[in-house]
């Protein structure tokens, strides 16, 4: 009797779950782990020093990541004399380049990752690697 109850419980089992019809391939919902890795990483290169309007500027891009509707930068800073990058602020744009600035010597380090969809359904692709730039030519410090 034990071993019919068994069986049973099994069968009843793979049928709920075999006839569920909640398959990848015909499901309406779409999970985020299903979608985690359709965007591809940008990869960003290294910052460029130039004369700004009012500051010197560290430009920074990355090509455009098919199927993306923006990108979150993650961004950080510290004087250059300083040991530890400051707090991260997260921005978010729609181009594929990124401009930070300052009046004095400034390090800069940055990565990204690109979204897909509105705020609250956004899908992301993993963070790059950080790249990195300076607001000061090496030879201005020494």
């Amino acid at each position: 009797m034990k071993r019919l109850s068994v069986l049973l419980t099994v069968a009843m089992l793979f049928m709920a779950v075999g006839c569920s019809g909640n398959t990848p391939e015909n499901s309406s919902v779409t999970t985020l782990a299903t979608q985690e890795n359709v965007l591809d990483v940008p990869t960003v290169k290294d910052g460029v020093t130039r004369l700004g309007d009012d500051c010197v500027e560290s430009y920074f891009e990355w090509d455009p990541v098919e199927g993306a509707d923006g990108y979150e930068v993650y961004v950080q800073n510290k004087y250059y004399e300083e040991y530890s990058y400051r707090d991260p602020e997260t921005y978010v744009v729609t181009e594929c380049n990124y401009v930070c600035g300052a009046q004095d010597f400034f390090d800069f380090r940055i990565k990204v990752r690109a979204f897909q969809g509105s705020e609250e359904e956004r899908v992301y692709s993993e963070w790059s690697s950080f790249a990195s730039g300076t607001s000061y030519n090496q030879s201005d410090i020494e």
